[in-house]
């Protein structure tokens, strides 16, 4: 019986033994966020996992990009630090400390690659400043007082602005249809030296890429000129009204855009030629 009773007690004492010898300790990265500033994380592969400990920090992984996750303080400055536990699609676990601080030394960090400092851009609320990018644009996400709208139309152009005079510095990052990611660190500035900046610039003359509905100029013109030497194919499409008749004479579809040819006659007393 006594055998029995140290056996079990070894058994025990080494499976305890066991237990403790497999539990091992994650360091922690640090990172300060801000609530005028926006910080990001881009990891190797897409996160299928994360949590941060409290509500002084907002966080969402961006859904058209997502190895990245977006962070920023909440509302007011908190001074105790919280912390972020994340896990990727290759089965790795990451953990970080996240503190406060008004501005930020870096607002974006990427877990593969080097750190790149941002461009310094300026920017005020008189004039708006325009980013061209290499690529469709897909994603964007911009700090405090600012204005910022992707140029209607335009794939790769954003146009931004400060919204009142003195702004606090602030950020804007964008990434693009390949997965590039860009951030830009945003001051106030009374009077700019630039309003317009290429990035990476491509090796192409024209710099705009035109979303699918969009035709360029040169599209437009060859678009009018085979409406126009076209005969009229409609005769009574037509409203009268003191003395001015307005027609459709013409219908045409290109792919999924649909043309109306007008026509504008003056049957008044009044001699004037419609434009």
């Amino acid at each position: 019986m006594r055998n029995i009773i140290v056996t079990l007690l070894i058994l025990l004492c080494t499976t305890v033994n066991a237990q403790q010898a497999g539990i091992q300790e994650i360091n922690s990265s640090s990172f300060a966020v801000s609530d005028k500033i926006t910080y990001h994380i881009i990891f190797p592969t897409d996160i299928k996992y994360f949590s941060i400990g409290d509500d002084n920090v907002a966080g969402e992984k961006i859904a058209v990009f997502p190895r990245a996750i977006r962070l920023k303080a909440a509302g007011k400055p908190f001074k105790k630090t919280t912390n972020m536990s994340v896990v990727t699609a290759d089965g790795k676990y990451y953990s970080y400390n996240i503190s406060y601080s008004e501005y930020l030394n870096e607002t974006y960090r990427a877990i593969e690659g080097n750190y790149a400092s941002p461009y310094n851009i300026e920017v005020n609320d008189k004039q708006q400043t325009h980013f061209i990018l290499p690529e469709e644009i897909v994603y964007v996400d911009f700090g405090n007082e600012l204005e910022v709208n992707k140029a209607s139309g335009v794939d790769n152009i954003l146009a931004l602005r400060a919204t009142k005079e003195n702004i606090s510095p602030t950020n804007v990052s964008v990434i693009t249809c390949s997965g590039k990611f860009y951030t830009f660190n945003l001051k106030y500035s009374s009077s700019p030296e630039s309003f317009s900046f290429v990035i990476d610039a491509p090796k192409r003359e024209r710099v705009a890429l035109f979303d699918n509905n969009e035709l360029t100029s040169t599209q437009k013109e060859n678009i009018r000129t085979e409406i126009n030497t076209r005969f009229q194919s409609i005769s009574k499409l037509t409203e009268d009204f003191a003395g001015i008749r307005f027609a459709v004479t013409n219908i045409f579809i290109d792919k999924d855009i649909l043309y109306f040819k007008f026509k504008i006659t003056n049957y008044s007393n009044i001699d004037y030629q419609p434009d």
